[in-house]
């Protein structure tokens, strides 16, 4: 359901915000909302695309839709916003009920591995963003289920219970010491604890274990980079420039690059991943006053000093425009 809307975001097309800037407001949604709309067909082919290529069956999104399309009997006011952005016409659920028809794919059974994971994220994700009223009553104190410990050590966190969150966390690496994502956890409960110099250890874990997981070594970076010592201001650059070799519009990895930097005395090099953050987030007077600072406290000729000049006469080639 979210490629509708990262195919939105993905055509990048100026007229969408030609209307929105120049029109009365009820003008402007309309053509909004009709842009949206219109994308709802390559992205519902897209969705179908990528299921085929893992080899997963459409069948539940075949049934998240057709619950959706119940909201579509409800007046607008009681219906959820992605109805009324994205509606889904009998064509829509016409094209998806034929894919499943067609697709070899559709009466695979769940993978069991990708099922696991699946209650992992999903027991992550209410237990860090669910009211706590509501959690008790998600994870039972007596499932032992890795799910339930992983969102019961998560709810005890929030709940400033640092042993009891931090015991469970043990009891699951116990039994899966190799889980990066079980050394990640651990060790961002106790960074978020006050216990930076504990968590490093579990980061540096993680970071082992999966090297090509750029949001563990992003908290590894940022665990040395509140530690604020010299020699893990140098470490926290290189974790932070080898995610952006390959997420090069990271915008946090750019931030907190620019404060290791700084602290590290490198006044151009800081000045120019601000540059780098406010460019991709479309700041553009302040990239371009971030560029000049940076060419100008950096060594002449230098690839960075390069890169800040390239950066500049990018962002005024686009304020012509």
């Amino acid at each position: 359901l979210l490629l509708g809307g990262l195919a939105g975001l993905a055509t990048g097309r100026g007229d969408v915000g030609a209307a929105i800037a120049g029109a009365g407001a009820n003008i402007a949604q309309q053509q909004f909302f009709g842009y949206t709309r219109g994308n709802e067909e390559s992205a519902d082919q897209a969705a179908m695309e990528y299921l085929d290529r893992t080899g997963i069956s459409a069948r539940g999104l075949l049934t998240v839709l057709d619950t959706l399309s119940g909201q579509e009997l409800l007046v607008s006011e009681r219906q959820d916003v992605y109805m009324r952005t994205h509606p889904l016409s009998r064509d829509r659920m016409s094209f998806v009920r034929q894919h499943v028809q067609d697709s070899p794919y559709s009466d695979e059974p769940p993978d069991p591995e990708r099922e696991r994971q699946l209650a992992r994220v999903q027991a992550k994700l209410r237990a860090f963003t669910l009211p706590k009223g509501r959690l008790p009553r998600l994870f039972d104190e007596s499932d032992d289920s890795v799910p339930s410990r992983y969102g019961r050590a998560i709810v005890a966190h929030r709940n400033a219970e640092l042993e009891k969150a931090i015991g469970l966390m043990d009891s699951l690496l116990a039994e899966a010491p190799q889980d990066p994502y079980f050394h990640e956890l651990r060790g961002q409960i106790l960074f978020e604890s006050q216990r930076g110099r504990d968590a490093l250890d579990d980061y540096r874990r993680a970071v082992e274990i999966a090297p090509d997981e750029p949001q563990i070594r992003i908290g590894l970076a940022q665990v040395e980079i509140e530690l604020n010592e010299p020699e893990l201001l140098r470490d926290a650059v290189v974790h932070l420039n080898r995610v952006l070799h390959e997420e090069t519009r990271n915008t946090f990895a750019w931030r907190q690059l620019a404060i290791a930097y700084g602290r590290l005395g490198e006044e151009g090099l800081s000045a120019l991943c601000l540059a780098e953050e406010a460019a991709i987030q479309g700041r553009g007077e302040e990239a371009l006053r971030l560029a000049k600072r940076a060419a100008g406290n950096l060594e002449d000729g230098s690839p960075a000093q390069l890169r800040a000049r390239d950066l500049q006469a990018t962002v005024e080639r686009a304020r012509k425009q």
